[in-house]
């Protein structure tokens, strides 16, 4: 809890070593193994300090590996994931859209063949049009990938809510959609067709406010 709330830069480092022993000692049976709650707590401090995404993946690589290794208690569910994508979502990467797209099309397929532990949420999605819309400087077949990636979350998440009944699309991300039409189509008269496709969706699902209209 201490090192989880601490700002001091250290404190993912010093993190992650109190993992480095519980996973030793837990190996020489002398404590639990960590869990999916100690391996995400260290995945959250990292990201909240601003470290790569590289570090974070790291955390999420070997909470992976435990989970492989039949530790059954260190399952990655959509917190870790979405830990992960905070953490690119707030990197300088230029192929974070795609990365992050990656990450949720992995946990959509694992939930659709009936895995609940990684059923995306509004955060992932969020996660996903962020990354989208933050990247610019790219080329132009690159721009359209980003648009493509777009539009599919939100065909995915038509009308979708997640486990506790929330909206998997808010306005905000109907905003983002729209700004990513703006900033990454090229030809004017298809980016109003997707804009008004974009709308018209956004009217149904009763997500129109300030944020969309302006």
């Amino acid at each position: 809890g201490a090192i989880a709330n601490s700002k001091s830069p250290e404190a993912a480092v010093l993190a992650e070593r109190v993992l480095d022993d519980m996973e030793r000692h837990s190996a020489g049976g002398f404590c639990d193994p960590p869990d999916e709650y100690t391996y995400t707590s260290v995945m959250n401090i990292y990201a909240k300090l601003n470290h790569s995404h590289e570090a974070v993946g790291r955390i999420l690589q070997r909470m992976e590996s435990a989970y492989s290794n039949g530790q059954a208690t260190a399952r990655p569910n959509t917190s870790s994931y979405n830990s992960f994508l905070n953490s690119i979502v707030r990197s300088n990467a230029e192929d974070k859209a795609w990365m992050a797209n990656r990450i949720y099309q992995s946990m959509r397929a694992r939930f659709q063949k009936g895995d609940l532990s990684v059923r995306p949420d509004p955060y992932t999605t969020t996660a996903v049009l962020t990354s989208c819309a933050s990247t610019v400087g790219v080329d132009e077949k690159a721009r359209e990938e980003l648009v493509g990636i777009a539009l599919s979350v939100l065909l995915d998440c038509k009308g979708q809510v997640d486990r506790r009944g929330r909206p998997m699309l808010d306005s905000r991300n109907y905003a983002m959609v729209l700004r990513i039409i703006h900033q990454d189509v090229l030809d004017p008269s298809e980016g109003e067709r997707l804009a008004a496709q974009v709308f018209e969706q956004c009217c149904h699902e009763g997500m129109i406010d300030k944020s969309v209209l302006y």
